[in-house]
């Protein structure tokens, strides 16, 4: 039996149906249409029709073929596309661990033994004695510009690449950016456990011990998150550049 291949109107349509069922992530849509496509393609090599093939594709996916009312036509492709969404949700559930792995590794290829994270502690502390003689005003400052200069980094990349690139709703670079930027804002909530903050629960010597860790850890967090976020950029980027070419 000879193999069927789908026309480039056949493969056009199955790129709209897919637009319609909301699937707006435009990397998402490239991995469901070569999919559909290829599934499309062998359940035609077996017999059936474009639009037969379609429909199974469509219902394998979690989709339904609910009634139209009020209308001659009884079912169609068009009408539900549950199914798309879910498999949008757990795509970004994967990919949301997926970078998290990924700035844990890059921590790792950084800090990986127990003689550099040692040494990390010790750095850590040495700053920390280094500045106690600087006002408290001074201190605060300081380690907030440390704490948020990755994630300033990480916004102007994101304008940057999106005027050089204009990339648009792609779920890899949004979710990489959003576990980039996890944990961002608890440096300012820590200085509500200070004399001048809500709560009052520290002294300015026990609350500048607190804020100089939570600073470090922002720094780290956002730090590698922001070499994560750099990579996905630059990988997608390419390869929406390439299908822009064809």
């Amino acid at each position: 039996m000879e193999e069927v291949k789908l026309t480039k109107k056949q493969i056009t349509y199955i790129d709209d149906y897919l637009k319609h069922h909301q699937v707006k992530y435009w990397d998402i849509r490239i991995e469901l249409l070569d999919h559909i496509v290829t599934e499309t393609e062998v359940l035609m090599t077996e017999g059936l029709s474009f639009d037969k093939a379609l429909e199974e594709v469509h219902m394998g996916f979690g989709n339904s073929m609910k009634m139209f009312f009020n209308s001659g036509v009884e079912y169609g492709v068009f009408v539900n596309g549950d199914g798309y969404l879910h498999f949008i949700e757990e795509k970004r559930t994967s990919l949301f661990k997926k970078y998290k792995r990924q700035r844990k590794y890059e921590f790792n290829l950084v800090f990986g033994s127990s003689e550099k994270k040692l040494g990390l502690v010790i750095c850590c502390f040495l700053l920390f004695l280094l500045t106690q003689n600087i006002s408290d005003k001074l201190f605060i400052g300081l380690f907030a510009v440390l704490a948020y200069l990755p994630v300033f980094s990480m916004f102007f990349l994101a304008i940057k690449s999106f005027f050089q690139y204009r990339i648009k709703n792609s779920i890899n670079i949004q979710t990489a950016f959003t576990v980039s930027i996890l944990g961002v804002g608890f440096l300012n909530l820590t200085l509500q456990l200070g004399p001048r903050g809500a709560f009052d629960l520290m002294n300015w010597e026990q609350l500048r011990l607190l804020y100089f860790i939570m600073a470090i850890f922002q720094f780290m967090f956002t730090y590698f998150g922001f070499i994560v976020y750099q990579k996905s950029l630059k990988e997608y980027a390419n390869l929406h550049q390439k299908l822009q070419q064809l």
